[in-house]
């Protein structure tokens, strides 16, 4: 019986030798694909390394999240640069031919910083990419231990500054920051620790509240998340905490950029349609079972709830194979291809799809997904009208 191969959809009647429960058609798709099956393959022939961890996540890019490799490789200092320095390691792997074995020997003998700059040097500059760029000027500062520890250092600093500024009432001097913090109101101590994300335009994890309550989430590309990052930088010169989480609690965030004079600028950005339908939602109103959540989920690889993710298909998946092909197939949706700018994604075009329980034939008609593997995706793709998606709509 043939299954579709993992990477191009094609059937195939040859198994992952490993774990034998996914299906490559050819060497090369196995090739493509191992990447990121190594780390879930039952029997990878070898021991996993945090370069395997690495190599898995960055493919998207996207940071890793095993803690191991966060550390190893410099994610540990990268503050708003993550998902740069995970272009870095992506480019060492699919343009350069690093692998995974290679960037841990690297780690290993303490070369790592040295090892991927040669590369970059070695290569035509046709194909060094902004990665290279990037790395020379900012990002061998995070494999530098002296560098890091300073980077962190000026952090700190930064972060105990802005508390003290923030917590001083009236001009008078605030000794117990924690404490007086510790007596607000929920929603003002969450403002409050949102405002080092602004006074430092850092962008926050899939993770983390302020990822989805904020709209960050609405962000497709790194020029995207800066965008958000400068309005909120800017918003906070302009209010104080109480004035900001007097606009979070009244769903009333994008009046306050009108009202401070941000409006010409809120109104450049790419993603506004996507930005103004999170930020007017109630501010106490879970994000579960919309595809906000399922952005975040796909973006850090975890698992969705089996009540939500059954209204996505994935209690349609028989295998890994099958998982990995909805998953695939709802990134491209949600977040677009970053190597194709004509499929650049569209949130709220795919939940007013699931709302209407048309996921399949949205796929086939805006970005043509199911041309390839197209009888697994028509079995994948619930038909049903997702009820989180509805109630998200006013449907």
């Amino acid at each position: 019986m043939s299954h579709p191969c993992a990477v191009c959809g094609s059937p195939s009647n040859k198994r992952c030798s490993g774990c034998s429960k996914i299906s490559y058609c050819s060497a090369e798709c196995q090739k493509e694909g191992w990447t990121t099956h190594v780390i879930e393959c039952a029997n990878p022939g070898r021991e996993l390394t945090t370069a395997d961890h690495l190599a898995a996540f960055v493919r998207m890019p996207r940071p890793p999240t095993n803690p191991e490799a966060i550390k190893d490789y410099g994610f540990t200092n990268t503050m708003m640069h993550d998902r740069q320095l995970a272009e870095v390691y992506d480019h060492l792997i699919q343009v350069l031919g690093v692998t995974a074995p290679k960037l841990n020997r690297w780690k290993n003998e303490g070369q790592l910083e040295e090892k991927i700059r040669e590369t970059f040097e070695a290569a035509p500059l046709s194909r060094r990419g902004r990665a290279s760029k990037f790395f020379i000027e900012r990002g061998h500062r995070f494999l530098n231990p002296v560098l890091a520890k300073r980077d962190q250092a000026a952090y700190k600093r930064m972060r105990a500054m802005e508390n003290y500024l923030l917590a001083v009432p009236d001009g008078l001097l605030c000794l117990d920051v924690p404490g007086t913090v510790a007596s607000w109101p929920p929603e003002k101590q969450f403002i409050f620790e949102c405002w080092t994300f602004f006074n430092l335009k850092t962008i926050p994890r899939p993770h983390e509240p302020a990822y989805l309550r904020l709209g960050y989430c609405a962000g497709q590309t790194e020029d995207e998340f800066d965008y958000i990052a400068d309005l909120y930088d800017a918003l906070s010169k302009e209010c104080y905490v109480d004035e900001l989480t007097a606009a979070y609690t009244s769903s009333s965030i994008i009046r306050l950029f009108e009202e401070k004079g941000l409006g010409p600028r809120l109104h450049r950005f790419s993603r506004l349609r996507d930005f103004i339908q999170i930020l007017s939602r109630p501010y106490n109103k879970s994000f579960k079972g919309t595809v906000w959540e399922l952005k975040a989920s796909l973006m850090m690889r975890t698992t969705l709830e089996p009540e939500v993710g059954k209204d996505w298909g994935y209690h349609n998946c028989k295998d890994n194979s099958d998982t990995y092909q909805l998953s695939f197939s709802l990134s491209l949706l949600t977040m677009g291809d970053p190597t194709n700018s004509n499929l650049p994604g569209d949130p709220m075009g795919l939940m007013k799809a699931a709302a209407e329980g048309r996921l399949f034939d949205y796929a086939y008609e805006t970005y043509e997904l199911a041309r390839k593997g197209k009888q697994l995706l028509r079995r994948l793709f619930v038909t049903e009208p997702n009820p989180y998606c509805r109630e998200e709509l006013g449907l």
